[in-house]
C-alpha cells in the first residue's frame, strides 16, 4: 500500500505566508506527496519534501526550473498510471491530455475540492490548501487529501485544514480501472 498526500493551489507567498500547520500534521508518515500546481515558490516544495518525496504539476506562475515541477506527470504507482496536472478542463479526455490510458487523475486549478469519476477514471482535486472555494477566501480553512493506493482500489479522504488540526469532510473507496 502506498500512502499519498494530495495538495494544490497553495499560492505562497502571494496569498498567505506559509502552509497551514495542519498540512504537516495530516501528511506525517506519507510515502509521497503530489502537488497539483499554483505553488508559486519552490520553498513550498522544500517544506513538503521534509515529510516525503514530492512531484508537482506546474501552473502558469510556478518554478519551471525546479526538477520536481512538470506541466504533466505520468507516474506508475502501485501498478496504476496516475496523471498529475494543474488544469484539466472539461470535456475531460485523459487519453488526449496525458497521451495514454490512466487509472487516476490528480488535478488542481479550481480551488474547489472534488472526488468524481469520468468514463470510469477517478479525478481527484484537493482544492486549495490556503484559499479554497470559488471565492478564494483566505478566512476559510483550506483542504487537502490523503490517497491510499492498494492494488485495484483506492481510498481517498478529503480533509479541511482546521486551526486545531485536520478534519475529515468526505471519504470514498474507488475501484481503479485495470491497466
Amino acid at each position: 500500500m502506498l500512502h499519498i498526500g494530495l495538495i494544490s493551489d497553495t499560492h505562497i507567498p502571494s496569498h498567505i505566508r506559509d502552509l497551514p500547520p495542519a498540512v504537516f500534521t495530516l501528511f506525517k508518515g506519507l510515502d509521497l506527496i503530489l502537488h497539483a500546481g499554483d505553488i508559486y515558490a519552490a520553498s513550498v516544495l522544500d517544506s513538503l519534501e521534509q515529510v516525503a518525496p514530492v512531484y508537482a504539476a506546474g501552473g502558469p506562475t510556478d518554478p519551471a526550473q525546479d526538477a520536481r515541477v512538470k506541466t504533466v506527470h505520468l507516474l506508475e504507482l502501485e501498478g496504476h498510471l496516475v496523471g498529475l496536472t494543474h488544469d484539466f478542463p472539461p470535456p475531460y479526455n485523459a487519453q488526449r491530455h496525458f497521451r495514454g490510458p490512466l487509472g487516476l487523475v490528480v488535478r488542481g486549478h479550481t480551488h474547489v475540492a472534488s472526488i468524481e469519476a469520468v468514463d470510469g477514471i477517478p479525478i481527484l482535486n484537493p482544492g486549495s490548501a490556503t484559499v479554497p472555494g470559488v471565492s478564494h477566501r483566505m478566512d476559510v480553512p483550506g483542504n487537502a487529501m490523503l490517497l491510499d493506493l492498494d492494488g485495484g482500489s483506492a481510498r481517498v479522504r478529503l480533509y479541511q485544514l482546521m486551526p486545531d488540526g485536520p478534519q475529515v469532510r468526505e471519504e470514498a473507496l474507488l475501484t481503479l480501472p485495470l491497466r
